[in-house]
């Protein structure tokens, strides 16, 4: 079996995240809030909540599964592509909330560049004395 490296630590915090947002997305009173603010009006008129819920809880058992292989590309994949695209409908918001999806831009785009640098970090090699 393989063990869970530095890489597979960084996927399981990934998938948990991934499934918390996702909760966040179906919880029929977050969905509520959501529809109702400014910044995510572009974001849930192009899909809804529910499909983007599902979306996070792919990618989340993505990473979750890729945790115990040594291959995770799939996994980095799936996590990079659903923040870009995450990104790109608050980016679109931009225009009609304004000031609002400032904050959610910068969160966004700092987790979603952290997941690409650690995405090319490789394993770290242990010396053995």
């Amino acid at each position: 079996m393989h063990r869970i490296g530095f890489r597979g630590g960084i996927l399981a915090c990934l998938s948990v995240f991934d499934f918390i947002w996702a909760w966040s997305l179906l919880d029929p009173k977050t969905s509520l809030t959501l529809r109702s603010a400014p910044a995510f009006s572009v974001v849930i008129n192009v899909l809804s909540p529910h499909v983007w819920g599902y979306l996070f809880i792919f990618v989340g058992v993505v990473c979750g599964v890729q945790v115990w292989t040594e291959n995770d590309s799939y996994a980095y994949t799936a996590a990079i592509v659903i923040k870009i695209l995450w990104l790109i409908y608050i980016l679109a918001a931009f225009p009609i909330a304004g000031v609002q999806t400032v904050r959610l831009l910068a969160f966004w785009s700092i987790i979603t560049c952290w997941v690409f640098i650690v995405s090319r970090w490789p394993e770290p090699v242990e010396l053995h004395e």
